[in-house]
């Protein structure tokens, strides 16, 4: 036997040992639980994270260290689930729908034939059930904030300060702002526009006619984005001062509401009359360019680092 035989083999044996010691050590370890932040969602109380997503790239707290770190009580956090599962309840149905509606929307065109008609349809239903459901999702928020404590009220207000600055402070520091040479290396995924017209075929003609519906979807929204991103940095303004008007804030969410819907049924309009320009056989090109993209997604789901332990703990 070589010696190119021999280290395969070495190699074999290794990957299988490492492989025997996770599922022996997956199997005796309690079965991890997802956390949202407290502001975000709340539920039942998940164990503590696993050390391996404890590490300097997993930055986001646990509920329990989210509710430490405010001080909720048990009564306020009884509260807090009741308000979830209400949310829950009466928002099931809208989003059984917008789900159903999306997979429609996708398989339409993973088949490469686009009804105009009916997407036009589709999209006026996707507009109200993402309206209907935001409106119910900005009220669970409202009510959240009404259970706090004015002291709870400030200590939110410093942890959205804190974490605003290191947004700002990482978007200023990232990566690929001081090396952007590097940006399109192996660790960019997304591909260019560029590419993505060439791979699909894109003539010139259509470049420029695209161009000019983009231009027009920017045009037609621009008063109602600027309205939209004034609302929300007025609705965080509010948040930073920690003195949480009920009623004005009610008003704002409305108005959000209304503009969030304005901006998708313009975004949606945008998309189809996108493909509307498209060739049959470019139309075919993005259904198997969905498709590949959609394997791999599964696939990175599937073998993402750390879930594939969940396999073996159930």
């Amino acid at each position: 036997m070589n010696k190119r035989s021999l280290l395969v083999w070495s190699m074999v044996a290794l990957l299988g040992m490492g492989a025997m010691v996770a599922i022996s050590g997956a199997q005796s370890s309690p079965s991890m639980s997802s956390s949202s932040p407290a502001v975000q969602g709340a539920g039942s109380q998940p164990s503590d994270p696993p050390k391996e997503f404890a590490g300097p790239c997993h930055h986001r707290h646990s509920l329990e260290a989210i509710y430490k770190k405010l001080g909720i009580t048990d009564e306020q956090k009884l509260k807090i689930r009741a308000l979830r599962i209400g949310f829950l309840d009466r928002t099931r149905k809208t989003r059984m729908d917008l789900r159903t509606i999306k997979d429609e929307k996708k398989t339409m065109l993973l088949s490469g034939k686009i009804d105009q008609q009916k997407l036009a349809q589709m999209d006026d239903q996707v507009v109200k059930l993402v309206s209907d459901l935001l409106r119910e999702r900005l009220k669970l928020r409202r009510d959240r904030l009404a259970l706090m404590s004015p002291e709870q009220l400030g200590l939110i207000a410093d942890w959205r300060a804190e974490k605003a600055f290191r947004s700002k402070w990482r978007r200023m520091h990232r990566w690929a702002m001081h090396r952007p040479e590097e940006s399109a290396g192996q660790g960019h995924h997304r591909p260019s526009l560029q590419a993505i017209m060439e791979k699909l075929g894109i003539t010139d003609q259509q470049k420029a006619k695209i161009r000019a519906l983009y231009v027009g979807f920017q045009d037609r929204t621009r008063e109602t984005r600027m309205g939209l991103r004034s609302l929300r940095d007025e609705k965080k303004t509010m948040l930073l001062s920690g003195k949480i008007d009920e009623q004005k804030l009610a008003q704002m969410d409305d108005q959000v509401v209304k503009l969030v819907s304005d901006v998708l049924r313009e975004r949606l309009k945008l998309r189809r009359d996108r493909l509307a320009l498209m060739t049959p056989k470019q139309i075919e090109r993005i259904a198997d360019w969905r498709a590949e993209k959609a394997f791999h997604l599964k696939w990175k789901r599937m073998h993402r680092f750390g879930g594939w332990r969940g396999h073996f703990v159930g």
